[in-house]
């Protein structure tokens, strides 16, 4: 392409920080600095806000939690987990334990046994993975063992995001992860963000920056419980 005389921007992203910067960089190269401006102003800010709310919680003042992939449960029967990644990271920044991530800090995605889980019998259990799988596993969760012996199942704190690019997604790489950070937020700790209306916000974001309307029951769909 460059042979060509078309210019190439090349971006990775690994972090909130990453987006803010991308977005910058695409606004320039487009010639829609103000636009971009207005959509890092909206992110910044509620992402300040969300980490604001939790930044002087005390150790036992975080639930511990698993962010377990759909996929891997419903295909493969499998227990994975996100770790060191940026999904899995994302719980902490808003005061929660990946239990996973303390465990397996140089790992992205550890699988571990039914022992272990037990083990750790986490407060929080959360799905992640395109709606079709994030269903059956929250399904799985609260239907068979040991998923049903675990404090989270127990006590009906069983969540299902769904992610990438399925219809109503937001955590995935772009703008719409501030929502998905919204939808984290009010399932780790729902007391704190009780004041939080994630649905209402990512309607009137989509409908802003992106020019998109979804109805209130398509974006609520973005979130399984049993």
């Amino acid at each position: 392409l460059e042979e060509a005389n078309v210019t190439v921007i090349g971006i990775f992203c690994t972090c909130f920080n990453d987006q803010i910067k991308a977005i910058e960089i695409i606004g320039k190269a487009l010639g829609a600095d103000d636009r971009a401006s207005q959509l890092i102003n909206y992110m910044q800010n509620w992402y300040n806000q969300l980490r604001d709310k939790v930044k002087n919680l005390s150790t036992e003042q975080k639930p511990r939690v698993v962010v377990v992939s759909a996929y891997a449960l419903v295909k493969k029967g499998e227990i994975q987990l996100y770790a060191n990644t940026s999904f899995g990271k994302i719980v902490e920044e808003l005061g929660a334990i990946n239990i996973a991530l303390q465990e397996f800090p140089s790992e992205k995605w550890p699988k571990i046994n039914e022992e272990k889980l037990l083990s750790w019998n986490p407060d929080i259990i959360i799905f992640l993975g395109s709606s079709n799988y994030v269903a059956q596993a929250v399904n799985v969760s609260v239907t068979q063992e040991p998923w049903t012996m675990l404090k989270a199942a127990k006590e009906d704190r069983v969540y299902g995001i769904v992610i990438y690019n399925s219809k109503g997604a937001f955590l995935n790489w772009g703008p719409r992860i501030i929502i998905g950070y919204m939808q984290m937020a009010v399932v780790v700790h729902p007391d704190i963000y009780s004041d939080l209306d994630w649905v209402f916000e990512a309607k009137s974001f989509l409908e802003n920056f992106y020019g998109i309307t979804l109805s209130e029951e398509e974006i609520a769909s973005s979130m399984v419980r049993p």
